[in-house]
């Protein structure tokens, strides 16, 4: 079984079982925060805060596709322009 791992707008198809080490990798890790703010404000901040104190963005997702859709994909190859 394959899974489509989406970061940000790009999305990458890998093993089932890599998809769950990114996710676990994602779940233990921290949040990064840059609050813009203009000089004459006092200039941006920078913050790192456990991944546990919000739910998420959506940025990351994860979702499993059979073998055979994985197949198929493969066939048609990289989208025209």
């Amino acid at each position: 079984m394959k899974a489509i791992v989406m970061l940000g707008y790009k999305s990458y198809v890998v093993d089932a079982a890599v998809a769950v080490k990114i996710a676990e990798a994602i779940t233990n890790g921290e949040r990064y925060e840059e609050k813009w703010r203009a000089g004459s404000d006092g200039g941006s901040t920078y913050h790192v805060f456990p991944a546990s104190e919000e739910a998420g963005d959506g940025a990351a997702h994860i979702k499993f596709i059979s073998d055979d859709l994985y197949r198929i994909a493969k066939l048609a190859g990289k989208p025209a322009e």
